[in-house]
């Protein structure tokens, strides 16, 4: 991979929009120009404050061995802007999460060294539910060199109902 996408890849512009929205734009290797991320996330409505949905969200990427690199408990947003993985990612094939197209190996994911966005915007309704935003994205550079340009992958929704599943467990576990 060329020095200056990969400096590139690593610069990330989290910038406020207003109380309840953190905006994130990031250089990722395929994508011909920043990715604004939280304009991917899925969201989802959770029964449970902000504060605890944010714990509950640090606890399942823990335990899903995802390293938290951005953490900001004030603006909601935890995750990881730019994580390189091989094959794997959160005990599962990176196809089960990733798109990034296929070649006479198999899925690109799976064969090619992908660069990782996972983020989660926790974002407060009121006192006792808040609005949980996660998004995935990624790009992939062909290990056997950098004669193929690198490609952009798209989230399956994957990453996100997995997350989301086990964030509803933790903080049902919280209450009993």
């Amino acid at each position: 991979m060329p020095i200056k996408l990969l400096v590139l890849a690593c610069f990330a512009w989290p910038v406020a929009v207003d109380a309840q929205h953190v905006r994130v734009r990031i250089g990722i290797p395929g994508h011909a120009a920043p990715v604004a991320v939280d304009s991917l996330a899925s969201v989802f409505d959770i029964d449970a404050s902000s504060g605890a949905t944010f714990s509950a969200v640090e606890t399942v990427l823990k335990d899903l061995k995802v390293p938290i690199d951005s953490r900001d408990s004030v603006r909601g947003l935890i995750g990881n802007m730019q994580l390189p993985k091989l094959r794997s990612f959160a005990g599962s094939p990176i196809s089960r999460f990733l798109n990034c197209g296929s070649g006479i190996t198999g899925a690109n994911a799976d064969n090619w060294r992908v660069y990782i966005t996972a983020i989660a915007f926790i974002d407060k309704k009121d006192a006792a539910t808040s609005t949980l935003r996660v998004a995935m994205v990624g790009g992939a550079q062909d290990i056997q060199g950098s004669s193929k340009d690198p490609v952009a992958c798209g989230s399956t929704g994957g990453f996100e109902s997995l997350l989301v599943d086990r964030v509803k467990k933790v903080l049902a576990a919280a209450r009993s």
